[in-house]
C-alpha cells in the first residue's frame, strides 16, 4: 500500500497523510487516529526515497552484510561506505548471522529506519533461485546486491564474472599440460556457484575428464577466517594420505590456498611443480610462501559502480538491473602466466 492508497481509503489528501506520518502540521485527533489505524492494519512502511525528495531529511543507505569475520566482506563494506560518504550519504550497517540466514527481518529493520536505499553484500543460492527475493524491500526503496545475483527483476545486481575467471585458470593450466586440477571450495553462495560452474566448464572445454574426488569442500562457518586455513590443511592432508593425485590447485579463497600450501609443505611436495591459484587477491596472498597468484574481483570498482548506479536510480535515472564486471589476475610466485614477467595484469572492461 502506498501513501496515495492510504489517503484514498481515509478520504483525505496525501498531504494530510504525510503530516500524520511526519508528525508535522495540524490534523484533528479523530482524523489522525483514523489514518494511523489504516497505516497499522496495512503494515505500511513510509518510503524514505519519496520522503527524501521532499524533505531531504534522510540521505541514508542501509547496508546488509554477513558477519564480518571474513575479510573480503569487510573490504566490500569499507569500499561501499567510502563511496556513499563521498556522495553525501550516511550509512546504517546491519549484519545478519550468516550467508544462509533469511534476510527478511533485517530488511524490515533497515526499512523501519527510513533508509533511502538498501545495499546487500552477497546472495545465497536460495536467494538466487527466489524470484521474489527481497520483494519486501523493493516495493519501498531501491535494492542493490553487490557480488551476488538474484532472479527478482526489481533488484539491481552487480557482480564479478567469476565463472570466466576460474575457467580461464583451467584453460591456462591445461595449456601447460596440467590435467588433474584440484578445486577447493567453500561457500554455497551465488559467488561459489559461479566459481564451481567455471571449473566444470573449464574441464569440459579442455576435454578433461570430471573426477569428483578432485573437488574438496571446506564447510564454511561464521568463524571462517580462523578455521579455514587449518580445516583445508587437514582436509587436503587426509586426501593425500588416501592417495589423491593432482598436479594443480585452484581455491575459492586465498585462505584456502594457504591451508593447502601448509599441507603440501608438510608432505614434502615440490611447490615449484604444483601451480596454485587462489581467489580474492587478499593480503593473505602476499604473506604466504610461495606468494600466491590470485584472481582479483576488483571490489573497489564493483562498489564504486554500484554506488554510482544507486545514486542515479535515486535521482530517477534508468540503469540495467544486471551488470557483470570483469576481473584481473594478480600474478605472483605460485603460478606465472608469463614465467619471465613479474606484474599484475588487469582487465578493466565491463560487460553489461
Amino acid at each position: 500500500m502506498t501513501i496515495k492508497d492510504i489517503a484514498k481509503e481515509a478520504g483525505v489528501s496525501t498531504a494530510t497523510v504525510s503530516r500524520v506520518i511526519n508528525g508535522t502540521g495540524t490534523v484533528s485527533a479523530g482524523l489522525r487516529k483514523k489514518i494511523e489505524a489504516i497505516i497499522e492494519t496495512s503494515n505500511y512502511i513510509p518510503n524514505a526515497f519519496a520522503r527524501g525528495i521532499t524533505s531531504r531529511s534522510m540521505n541514508t543507505i542501509g547496508i546488509l552484510c554477513p558477519t564480518l569475520i571474513d575479510t573480503m566482506q569487510t573490504t566490500f563494506l569499507s569500499n561501499v561506505e567510502q563511496n556513499l560518504r563521498a556522495k553525501g550519504f550516511s550509512t546504517l550497517v546491519v549484519c545478519n548471522t550468516g550467508r544462509e540466514t533469511d534476510k527478511t527481518p533485517f530488511l524490515y529493520t533497515l526499512l523501519s529506519k527510513m533508509v533511502d536505499g538498501i545495499i546487500v553484500l552477497g546472495a545465497s543460492m536460495a536467494e538466487f533461485e527466489d524470484e521474489h527475493c527481497f520483494s519486501v524491500a523493493t516495493s519501498k526503496v531501491p535494492v542493490f546486491v553487490i557480488n551476488g545475483n538474484v532472479k527478482n527483476k526489481d533488484v539491481y545486481c552487480i557482480y564479478c564474472d567469476e565463472f570466466n575467471a576460474v575457467q580461464e585458470i583451467v584453460d591456462l593450466f591445461s595449456e601447460r599440460g596440467f590435467r588433474r586440477i584440484l578445486y577447493i571450495c567453500d561457500t554455497n553462495t551465488f559467488s561459489g556457484y559461479q566459481k564451481m560452474q567455471g571449473y566444470l566448464s573449464g574441464l569440459k572445454k579442455n576435454k578433461i575428464e570430471y573426477n569428483p574426488d578432485l573437488i574438496l569442500q571446506f564447510k564454511s562457518s561464521s568463524d571462517f577466517l580462523r578455521l579455514a586455513q587449518k580445516g583445508t590443511y587437514s582436509m587436503l592432508k587426509d586426501a593425500m594420505q588416501k592417495g589423491l593425485e593432482f598436479d594443480a590447485i585452484i581455491t575459492a579463497d586465498d585462505i584456502l590456498a594457504a591451508g593447502a600450501i601448509d599441507a603440501l609443505t608438510e608432505a614434502g611436495r615440490n611447490l615449484d611443480a604444483i601451480p596454485i591459484v587462489g581467489f580474492n587477491n587478499s593480503h593473505v596472498a602476499d604473506l604466504i610462501h610461495p606468494r600466491l597468484t590470485s584472481i582479483d574481483v576488483l571490489p573497489s570498482e564493483l562498489c564504486a559502480l554500484a554506488v554510482m548506479q544507486m545514486t542515479g536510480v535515486l535521482e530517477g535515472k534508468a540503469f540495467p538491473h544486471k551488470v557483470v564486471c570483469s576481473y584481473s589476475i594478480a600474478e605472483r610466485d605460485s603460478f606465472r602466466i608469463r614465467p619471465n614477467e613479474a606484474f599484475i595484469s588487469e582487465k578493466e572492461d565491463i560487460k553489461i
